[in-house]
């Protein structure tokens, strides 16, 4: 997200093409090839970034700092909580913001090589050893169609 240009957001076509990384500052290519591909923005999503860029006209990075991209991991989350907090959401960083969208996605039955693809990883391993979490109610549920089969088998 830090590295992200307007050029980046495509709003006709609905998808947001990751290109750079930008990491304390510096400016470089992304970590893998599998990272720079476009990602497909949902309709608050592309909301949301067409009012910011009509309030920040003339910048080039999305979001944007004093003499560059903002730094997101230090000076973003002061920015983005008070908007959170108005939307009554819960922050508890990016890495948990990241899990938080691939357990969600998996739970509405998205393929683990979508998630993966969305979350930019380059083996669909790491996405679901770190990035999809079991609910509880998952669980509660898996357990009651056990039981439901075990007692169909009596």
């Amino acid at each position: 997200m830090q590295g992200l240009q307007w050029p980046d957001v495509d709003f006709e076509t609905a998808f947001i093409t990751v290109n750079r990384k930008v990491w304390r500052k510096h400016e470089g290519d992304t970590k893998t090839e599998a990272r720079q591909a476009p990602v497909p923005m949902i309709s608050p999503v592309m909301i949301a970034l067409k009012t910011h860029k009509e309030q920040n006209a003339g910048t080039t990075w999305v979001f944007e700092g004093r003499n560059g991209p903002l730094d997101i991991a230090t000076h973003g989350t002061k920015k983005i909580r008070p908007a959170l907090r108005k939307a009554e959401v819960e922050w508890h960083g990016w890495h948990a913001f990241r899990r938080g969208l691939g357990t969600n996605l998996a739970d509405l039955g998205v393929q683990d090589t979508i998630v993966q693809d969305m979350l930019r990883h380059s083996s669909v391993s790491t996405t679901k050893k770190f990035y999809i979490k079991a609910r509880r109610a998952a669980g509660v549920d898996a357990m009651k169609k056990l039981e439901a089969v075990l007692k169909g088998s009596k």
